[in-house]
């Protein structure tokens, strides 16, 4: 039976895996040596969280452009803190202590102030909208993209809805004269997606999921040139 939720259990799994391959391999070490089992679990979770970014709704869309803009900035801080934590590991097992511990901190410390700077910058785009009697329309359209995320029943494009939903909390709000063109045609895209969700036209959604990038695109892009102009 096919279900939605399955995709959560990779991230464990890789975690675990990775966990068990270092059992395997320094048995008797990872059971005595406590620097180097904490080193190994604290790089298998962070195996796990770059596995899980991409697929999560919680990353923004990097502003650093080019490969790391299309990743997203949750993916590229987990994988720089993954590299982090695996020259912790390699630490721990020459046998320099104090420098993988050191590395380990880091690691934890990394995580620990990206996920509170994600929820802090969550709250502000709320309480900016609050401020302004209402919801902007690009809150609205990570509301929506999460409903139809939650009523889809396919594993490969549920993680994709959610992403781009996490993704469009952090578009620019469109206050002032900004043309609303461009908002009644993610509007009218945002309804075929779920359209085809409800369809279960899984190839359908994801052409339309690309629509509504570019889309985002062009009002970020409009956006930018109207704040511009004197």
């Amino acid at each position: 039976m096919r279900n939605s939720n399955w995709w959560m259990l990779l991230p464990v799994t890789v975690a675990a895996a990775i966990t068990g391959i270092f059992y395997v391999l320094l048995p008797e070490r990872f059971l005595t040596d406590h620097t180097l089992a904490a080193s190994v679990l604290i790089a298998a979770i962070s195996a796990g969280v770059l596995v899980y970014s991409p697929m999560s709704g919680g990353g923004s869309k990097s502003n650093l452009g080019g490969m790391f803009g299309a990743l997203g900035i949750g993916t590229v801080v987990s994988f720089l803190l993954l590299l982090v934590a695996s020259t912790g590991v390699a630490l721990a097992i020459t046998g320099l202590e104090k420098g993988a511990m050191a590395l380990d901190i880091l690691t934890v410390a990394g995580f620990a102030a990206y996920f509170i700077s994600m929820r802090a910058m969550a709250s502000n785009a709320g309480s900016e909208s609050s401020r302004r009697g209402g919801k902007s329309s690009h809150i609205a359209w990570a509301d929506r993209l999460e409903g139809i995320a939650k009523g889809c029943a396919m594993p490969m494009l549920k993680p994709r809805l959610l992403k781009l939903a996490g993704e469009t909390r952090f578009l620019a709000s469109d206050e002032g004269s900004f043309d609303a063109e461009v908002n009644h045609r993610i509007a009218g895209v945002l309804d075929t997606v779920a359209d085809a969700v409800r369809r279960g036209d899984e190839q359908g959604a994801m052409h339309q999921l690309k629509r509504l990038r570019n889309l985002f695109s062009e009002r970020e892009s409009e956006l930018t040139s109207l704040k511009s102009k004197p």
